[in-house]
């Protein structure tokens, strides 16, 4: 019910090893990161407003937050909480998923699909058009 009141608007992610849910607000554009053991919000992660797609990989790694409307894709690093890159795909930017070993990202949008290397992600994201 409290995570409901956050975002009547958005989505939100959990991964099973992780102590966190992970909130979109769409109006707002914020991320926000939920603590389940201590039961408040304990981040906020300003974005940009049209935050619709959330998922996390399946290593619990990255956080993967898309603007729909503008077509940006931001992955969060889910140890610092902060955004690890920043990749823009194109309007209308759908559901993010990942490779099973967490080694690639895979976002369909208005300009066509992409496959994102996370391999070794540091600062710079490389992308492959499909």
């Amino acid at each position: 019910e409290e995570i409901e009141e956050l975002s009547p608007e958005g989505n939100l992610v959990v991964h099973p090893t992780l102590p966190y849910v992970y909130i979109n607000q769409y109006l707002r554009g914020d991320l926000l990161i939920y603590d389940l053991q201590q039961s408040k919000i304990v981040r906020v992660v300003k974005l940009e407003p049209g935050l619709r797609y959330i998922n996390v990989s399946p290593d619990g790694r990255f956080v993967a937050s898309v603007a729909h409307l503008t077509g940006w894709l931001y992955l969060l690093d889910t140890k610092t909480h902060s955004v690890a890159a920043k990749f823009f795909v194109g309007p209308r930017a759908r559901w993010v998923t990942f490779s099973a070993d967490s080694d690639f990202a895979y976002q369909p949008s208005s300009a066509g699909a992409f496959k994102i290397d996370l391999r070794g992600l540091k600062t710079e994201l490389k992308s492959t058009p499909l």
